[in-house]
């Protein structure tokens, strides 16, 4: 598969600009991701996580990995674990 886009423009971009406006410290975002185009937005966020199909290269610099992959809901089962059960929701 190949994949085209502006060297300029990329998730971890957006990602810089979305918390620039929203005043949101990018040390507390936690951002899910599974392949290469990915990987810079996972490691400019505070704790990158990637989906257990994800390529290898992305789970290398990942901080944690899914239990589940995304057909099996995984960012839901993530989420509910990690968040929210202990959160007493």
């Amino acid at each position: 598969m190949l994949e085209f886009s502006d060297r300029r423009v990329s998730k971890a971009v957006a990602l810089e600009q979305f918390c620039l406006i929203n005043q949101l410290p990018l040390s507390k975002v936690v951002a899910f991701g599974d392949m290469s185009n990915d990987n810079e937005m996972l490691e400019c966020s505070g704790w990158g996580v990637c989906m257990i199909n994800g390529s290898d290269d992305t789970k290398a610099i990942a901080q944690d990995i899914t239990e589940f992959s995304n057909d099996e809901d995984g960012f839901a089962h993530y989420m509910e674990k990690h968040y929210l059960i202990p959160l007493g929701w």
